[in-house]
């Protein structure tokens, strides 16, 4: 079993993309992928900056939220075969 969230940070554009590309990717590995509410990605230009970012960080405490399920999920599913 194979679970993960992808996440990425940018400047300005190139951050949906990426999510895009690496979402293709593990999905065509047969890999479990946790979502959100959104896109997962936060902005910033300088380090640090994505600390700013509050509906990036909701996003991604949505994205941990659901992370956890599905790996809990999967574990108990794991158990009642």
């Amino acid at each position: 079993m194979k679970v993960l969230a992808i996440n990425s940070s940018a400047r300005r554009g190139g951050a949906l993309q990426v999510v895009d590309t690496m979402n293709h990717f593990f999905l065509n590995h047969e890999m479990y992928v946790a979502g959100s509410t959104y896109w997962n990605m936060a902005y910033g230009q300088m380090p640090g900056d994505v600390n700013k970012d509050e509906e990036g960080l909701s996003n991604m405490r949505n994205l941990g939220q659901n992370m956890a399920f599905l790996l809990k999920t999967l574990k108990e599913r794991q158990g009642n075969r």
